[in-house]
C-alpha cells in the first residue's frame, strides 16, 4: 500500500505477511500523530487503545503525513490498521501501472471477481477522476476568476490606449515642432512608448506587490502550486507588458505619421 501510494516511512518498517489474526497487534501512525502524542521521543515501540479493537495495538511505523479527506487540509493524525489483522466490509484495491491502466481493467476485475465471485465488486474509478469531484468547486471557481481576470485585461488594455491616445492628442503641437526640427518618426514613436510604458511599470510594481502581500489569502485553494510562484508572477508582468506595448504602440504610430505642418495647425 505505501509502495502503490508513494507514501514514504520515516520510522520502522511496514505490515508483513506475519501480521495476520492470532499475532500481536500492530498500528502505523503518521508523523502528526507521532509527534501529538510522543513529543520529542520515537513513536516506535508505544502502545495505544482504540474503541472498537480489542487489546493494544504497538506502533511498528511512522508513515510521512499526507491528504486524507481534502487536498487543502491541514496536517491531521492519521493512523493505519493492518487488513490481515483487522479486515473490513468494504475493501479499496489501488493499482498503480506505467501507462494507460484502460487496457488491464478487465484482468483486474477478473481477478477480483476470481477470489469470490459471491463478492460485489464496484466500478473502478482513476485517481484523475477521484480528484475531478473533489476538485469541482475550486476549479468552477478558477473558471470564475479566470473570465474576471480576461474581462480586467481587456479593460486594462483599453485603459492603456486612452491614456496613451490622450497623451498623444494633447501633444500634437509638441509631436509637430518636434518633427518639423528633425526629430525621427521612430524617436517620436520611442518617446510616445516611453510616456505611456512608464506609467504601466509604475502600476505592474503596484499590483504584482499588492498581490504578493495577499497572496496568503489563496494558499488554501492552490493545489500543485505554491501562492508566491514566480512562473505566474512574471507570466502576468510579461503578458500585460506585451498588451501595454500593444495598446501604446498604435496611438503612438499614429501620431508619428503625421504632417509636421498638420500637426502644428491642430489646437
Amino acid at each position: 500500500y505505501f509502495e502503490t501510494l508513494r507514501t514514504p516511512l520515516v520510522l520502522g518498517r511496514a505490515f508483513g505477511e506475519h501480521d495476520v489474526p492470532g499475532t500481536p497487534g500492530v498500528v502505523l501512525v503518521n508523523e502528526t500523530m507521532a509527534r501529538s502524542l510522543w513529543p520529542g521521543e520515537p513513536a516506535v515501540g508505544h502502545r495505544l487503545r482504540l474503541a472498537g479493537v480489542e487489546g493494544s495495538l504497538e506502533v511498528i511505523g511512522v508513515a510521512r503525513d499526507g491528504k486524507y479527506r481534502t487536498l487543502g487540509e491541514r496536517p491531521r493524525p492519521f493512523l493505519y490498521l493492518c487488513l490481515g489483522q483487522a479486515p473490513r466490509g468494504t475493501e479499496i484495491l489501488i493499482v498503480r501501472a506505467e501507462g494507460d491502466l484502460q487496457p488491464l481493467l478487465p484482468a483486474i476485475l477478473d481477478a477480483a471477481r476470481g477470489l469470490d465471485s459471491r463478492v460485489p465488486v464496484g466500478r473502478p474509478t482513476s485517481v484523475d477522476e477521484a480528484l475531478a469531484g473533489v476538485l469541482l468547486l475550486p476549479r468552477a471557481a478558477a473558471t470564475l476568476l479566470g473570465s474576471f481576470g480576461l474581462v480586467a485585461l481587456l479593460l486594462a488594455a483599453l485603459g492603456i490606449y486612452g491614456v496613451v491616445a490622450f497623451l498623444a492628442a494633447g501633444r500634437m503641437r509638441e509631436i509637430g515642432l518636434r518633427l518639423a526640427l528633425g526629430a525621427g518618426r521612430g524617436q517620436i514613436v520611442r518617446w510616445l512608448l516611453l510616456r505611456g510604458l512608464t506609467s504601466v511599470a509604475v502600476g505592474l510594481a503596484a499590483g504584482l506587490g499588492a498581490a504578493a502581500s495577499c497572496s496568503w489569502a489563496l494558499a488554501g485553494i492552490l493545489y500543485g502550486i505554491p501562492s508566491l510562484d514566480p512562473v505566474t508572477f512574471f507570466g502576468v508582468a510579461l503578458i500585460l507588458g506585451l498588451v501595454a506595448i500593444g495598446a501604446a504602440g498604435l496611438p503612438a504610430h499614429r501620431a508619428a505619421r503625421l504632417e509636421p505642418a498638420a500637426a502644428l495647425r491642430q489646437e
